[in-house]
C-alpha cells in the first residue's frame, strides 16, 4: 500500500458534476430510495481516489467566525481510494 499522498485538482466543471452527484445521493439517502450514480461525462472523474464530504447547515444563524460556511453538521470520508 502506498501512503504517499497525491493531489487531485479539479476545474469547475468537474467540482459542479460531483456537487450535483452527491446533492442527488443525499437527497435519494434522506427520501429513502435507491440512488445509481450516472457515469461522470469527464474522464478526469473515473480516477479512484479518496474522497472527504463536510456538511454545512445553513439554518439562518450567524455562523461561527472559524466555520464561515456555516454551521458544521457532519463530515464523512476515506483519505485513500477503496
Amino acid at each position: 500500500m502506498s501512503t504517499q499522498a497525491q493531489s487531485l485538482s479539479l476545474n469547475q466543471s468537474q467540482r459542479n458534476c460531483l456537487l450535483q452527484i452527491a446533492r442527488a445521493a443525499l437527497t435519494a439517502h434522506f427520501q429513502e430510495r435507491p440512488f445509481t450514480p450516472p457515469p461522470p461525462v469527464d474522464p478526469d472523474l473515473w480516477q479512484q481516489v479518496g474522497i472527504f464530504v463536510t456538511l454545512w447547515l445553513q439554518d439562518g444563524r450567524d455562523p461561527p467566525p472559524h466555520w464561515p460556511h456555516g454551521h458544521l453538521r457532519g463530515c464523512v470520508g476515506h483519505i485513500q481510494s477503496d
